[in-house]
């Protein structure tokens, strides 16, 4: 499947009045905050497969800002970052999403990825 178009503004989750990218299917359902019924203010998706950003530990990233569990991808990736609308409680949570293409910085572990951190500068 094809990445959403860089800048383009979709829904999270779905709307099914929209073409594909906008539909956003689930991604969202059941993300709260840890042991609440909160919604979730934000939530980022990286559209690319468990290797790619694998490779990021490895050779497809560098060290980031000093830290030596934290590195920077050498390539940009397609991300959406989903943002709430609303000031519901799951499971009516509304959310706003925008698709990019970003040099992403993740924590690693043995070469492995652990957690998102955000996007380089």
């Amino acid at each position: 499947m094809d990445p959403p178009p860089a800048g383009g503004a979709i829904s999270c989750p779905h709307d099914p009045a929209t073409d594909k990218w906008k539909k956003m299917d689930g991604w969202m359902d059941g993300i709260t905050e840890s042991n609440s019924n909160q919604c979730k203010e934000t939530n980022t998706f990286i559209l690319a497969g468990t290797n790619e950003v694998k490779k990021v530990c490895r050779d497809a990233g560098a060290p980031y800002q000093n830290q030596r569990d934290m590195r920077v991808s050498l390539q940009p990736f397609h991300v959406v970052n989903c943002d709430l609308r609303s000031n519901n409680r799951y499971p009516r949570c509304e959310y706003r999403g925008r698709s990019s293409t970003r040099y992403i910085v993740i924590s690693c572990e043995q070469d492995y990825p652990v957690h998102f951190q955000g996007f380089a500068n």
